[in-house]
């Protein structure tokens, strides 16, 4: 479901993926209405979350080619004792129908090329590389010890007709 303020501290407690501010500025831009942070539950345990960028992706080749036509899903991430449990795909399940909700008529994704997993995962529920072919994503923050952490990935793009 989608997170909502008094529930913020359980997911940076849970879910301490990232920069400190990550959940918060998500939090954030979801009041805007830019963006569904979706968090996976167990009871009261955060066990993942997905972010469902209604605007679509912001790399530029993807974003040029789709329009703005196709809401994405970003950083979605389940707990390694919750993985192959079907946490994944209720969350992506939960995105398809906020995103069939508001009248688009597609769901895309990126996977690195190095997580077979996930990419198994996401064929097995209907998406389909779009055909753009390899790119490359990076980024830098400073993680909760203060140390810089740089991260950078070679992705697909995956489409789902919904």
């Amino acid at each position: 479901r989608p997170l909502v303020p008094q529930e913020l501290l359980a997911v940076e407690r849970a879910l301490p993926y990232g920069p400190p501010e990550k959940h918060a500025e998500r939090l954030e831009r979801q009041r805007r209405g830019l963006v569904t942070y979706l968090i996976a539950w167990d009871q009261d345990l955060p066990v993942g979350h997905a972010l469902l960028k209604w605007g679509g992706a912001e790399e530029q080749h993807i974003a040029s080619a789709l329009e703005g036509s196709c809401p994405d899903v970003e950083d979605l991430l389940v707990l390694a004792a919750y993985r192959s449990r079907g946490v994944g795909t209720q969350m992506l399940q939960a995105a398809e129908l906020l995103v069939r909700e508001r009248g688009f008529r597609c769901l895309g994704l990126s996977v690195d090329v190095r997580n077979p997993r996930a990419q198994a995962l996401y064929e097995r529920l209907g998406f389909r590389d779009a055909g753009l072919g390899p790119h490359d994503e990076r980024g830098e923050y400073v993680d909760r010890d203060g140390q810089v952490t740089t991260w950078e990935e070679t992705c697909i793009y995956l489409i789902k007709t919904l």
